[in-house]
């Protein structure tokens, strides 16, 4: 029997193709593919719509986690908006929507002053500075196990 493999195939497909744009209309297929497998199993189907009920329920979950790891971060890179040339000096409040930030030449990332907190991995940021940076810091790099 197919039917299961190939629901679970396409619902996780929907999630990681359109539910970005179309959320809703993801959601409401995947509530009808529930409901017709909830009705298969009442109509004496049981066990074909018990594995399409499982299958559309493990393909929502892995879908939603598929878009909330992988996906998002990209759509939120993509779609917000790019600076360029942009000073460390310069207020961070004024850069709030940027999903792509390029400073002026001359910019680094004082590793002098990092920071880390360490649970399993080692969280770290460190400020973005330039040789006019008076010490006050407007903007910080932040990674995961890249600082000592």
């Amino acid at each position: 029997a197919l039917q299961p493999w190939l629901c679970f195939t396409f619902i996780v497909l929907l999630y990681v193709l359109l539910y970005h744009h179309v959320s809703i209309l993801v959601n409401f297929f995947v509530l009808v593919v529930i409901a017709m497998a909830l009705g298969m199993i009442f109509a004496r189907s049981g066990a074909m719509g018990f594995l399409l009920l499982v299958a559309a329920m493990m393909a929502a979950l892995m879908g939603l986690v598929a878009y909330q790891t992988y996906l998002r971060p990209y759509w939120a890179c993509r779609e917000y908006r790019a600076y360029t040339n942009v000073l460390p000096t310069e207020s961070a409040d004024g850069h709030a929507d940027a999903g792509k930030i390029t400073f002026t030449r001359g910019t680094r990332v004082d590793t002098s002053r990092a920071v880390g907190f360490k649970n399993r991995h080692t969280y770290c940021v460190a400020p973005v500075m330039d040789e006019t940076s008076n010490g006050r810091a407007e903007f910080w790099a932040a990674g995961m196990d890249c600082c000592a």
